[in-house]
């Protein structure tokens, strides 16, 4: 059997008797093992399991609707058809998020500090000369950095917070879908590696916060 790979097609359906005419669309994502042609939701062999899926329950209700329109005086609304060719959706992430508590925290952890729970942003390292600080945490200056150079954590909460890693206790992973976090670790990766763009500059220049001091 040949591997089972995702596709996506967007439906329509039409009503041209209103000025301007309306459309109402859904995107229906399925999945086929048959092998993947042009994409032509009318020849291409995987258009078979786009039909099943239209007829499943998730996307039955709206290809269930009625023809006629809401409203008296005016024509009902046409069949429902693809708006579209058919499209392979590649995934590029690697869905392992790892194991909460080995090696540093991860993007989208919860921890627990002072008695208070969060979710880990972003990471901090002591600012150098070359760096851009963003947030002084007492007298310290800490500039955002990779996770691997990571010395503090910013977490999301009630408050949020700047803790020392050394000083956080790393309690599981939040509780969305997995390309989700995946998604949001590598968005986090794409904006410390921008280290030149004049946009995240500026931005740095803006932001200077303090969290003050663990006494």
């Amino acid at each position: 059997m040949s591997e089972m790979k995702t596709y996506r097609c967007t439906m329509a359906r039409h009503n041209f008797t209103t000025e301007p005419s309306m459309e109402m669309k859904v995107d229906v994502i399925f999945q086929s093992d048959k092998e993947f042609g042009e994409g032509n939701p009318y020849h291409d062999p995987v258009g078979e399991d786009l039909t099943k899926a239209c007829q499943s329950g998730f996307y039955k209700p709206f290809f269930d609707m009625p023809y006629e329109l809401a409203v008296d005086g005016y024509g009902g609304w046409s069949s429902t058809m693809p708006d579209g060719r058919i499209e392979e959706i590649v995934d590029k992430y690697d869905l392992n998020l790892g194991v909460p508590g080995e090696g540093n925290p991860r993007i989208a952890e919860t921890f627990e500090y002072r008695d208070s729970s969060y979710r880990v942003t972003s990471f901090y390292k002591p600012a150098k000369d070359n760096d851009k600080p963003v947030v002084r945490r007492g007298k310290v200056l800490l500039a955002e950095s990779t996770r691997e150079d990571a010395t503090h954590v910013c977490g999301a909460g009630i408050a949020g917070c700047i803790a020392a890693i050394s000083e956080i206790k790393i309690t599981g992973v939040v509780s969305w879908d997995a390309r989700t976090i995946v998604k949001e670790r590598a968005k986090y990766e794409e904006r410390i590696n921008a280290s030149k763009d004049e946009n995240r500059e500026a931005y740095f220049r803006g932001l200077w916060v303090d969290v003050g001091e663990k006494k």
